[in-house]
């Protein structure tokens, strides 16, 4: 920081990592981004909060779904309270066995697929609603990756109880599992459904409506809504999508001081780990119902 012209850090380290260099920049006094999830403990989450506070620093989660056009319509139909009260938010989301099995294979064990990729989801819930967690319980198995040694879990079930503001309760199950076939179509299988007293809505988010096929490759089933590249006739790429849309946000933040409105500040993130801890702690407990505590 001393030695160059630094104001800023975008942060994508192993998960178990995030609170030490997150905490690092904060002492450098630079504005930062970090990858989901924001901390796994909640304590860390409320220290790092209370120093960029503090600091006067931006402090952001890339939390990419909530630029999802899918997502952003979920919250707009539920704004307009076409849905009615919440009842219930399913979500399915998977990847592919090359993830913890080579991609990350030197720290997947040190991290669960409820916290790496579920987290998502986890937030989007506070993000669209606004309701706050209650009590979770969290259940996963240990086979395949298990065999490979890499002693983490290849799915996790999570219930999460929610709470809206006006007192409504709601349950939340979210699926999740890192042990997809590698010939999967897409990287990611996600699908959600929300249900609510005057109305449903549905998104299957792997689907975009692509389908590709050659002699080279297996089907493939893009989405080019996440992150994409374009080429235009003078040969210049141009990337655009819902998977930079967080960054290109933080930096325009830093550059103008102007937001989005949709991105995940720390603050907004502590809902998101206070539901990842209790999650971890009814894990090692039997699977067990643990109460969320924000405060």
């Amino acid at each position: 920081k001393k030695e160059k012209n630094i104001s800023c850090a975008i942060i994508a380290v192993p998960d178990h990592l995030h609170y030490e260099v997150v905490n690092k920049c904060l002492d450098y006094n630079l504005h930062t981004l970090v990858v989901k999830p924001f901390t796994t403990k909640l304590i860390e989450a409320k220290k790092l909060i209370k120093k960029q506070k503090r600091k006067k620093l931006i402090g952001l989660v890339e939390f990419h779904k909530r630029f999802d056009k899918h997502n952003l319509l979920l919250k707009n139909v539920y704004e307009s309270k076409k849905l009615g009260q919440p009842l219930y938010f399913n979500v399915e989301y998977s990847q592919k066995k090359i993830i913890p099995e080579k991609v990350f294979k030197g720290w997947s064990s040190k991290t669960n697929i409820l916290q790496y990729l579920g987290v998502h989801y986890i937030d989007m819930v506070h993000f669209i609603t606004k309701a706050i967690p209650v009590r979770v319980l969290a259940m996963g198995q240990k086979n395949w990756l298990k065999k490979k040694n890499i002693n983490t879990y290849d799915s996790i079930q999570c219930l999460i109880e929610w709470k809206t503001k006006s007192n409504i309760k709601f349950n939340q199950t979210v699926v999740v599992n890192w042990i997809d076939p590698n010939n999967n179509s897409s990287m990611s299988y996600q699908k959600i459904k929300f249900c609510g007293t005057k109305g449903n809505y549905e998104s299957d988010q792997k689907m975009r409506g692509i389908k590709i096929i050659s002699d080279e490759n297996f089907l493939e089933e893009p989405n080019p809504d996440f992150c994409q590249s374009f080429c235009f006739d003078d040969k210049h790429m141009k990337w655009s999508g819902y998977g930079i849309k967080s960054v290109t946000n933080f930096l325009n933040q830093v550059l103008t001081s102007k937001i989005d409105g949709n991105e995940s500040t720390f603050s907004d993130a502590l809902i998101s780990t206070a539901v990842i801890e209790s999650a971890n702690k009814s894990l090692t407990k039997n699977f067990s119902w643990q109460r969320v505590k924000i405060k």
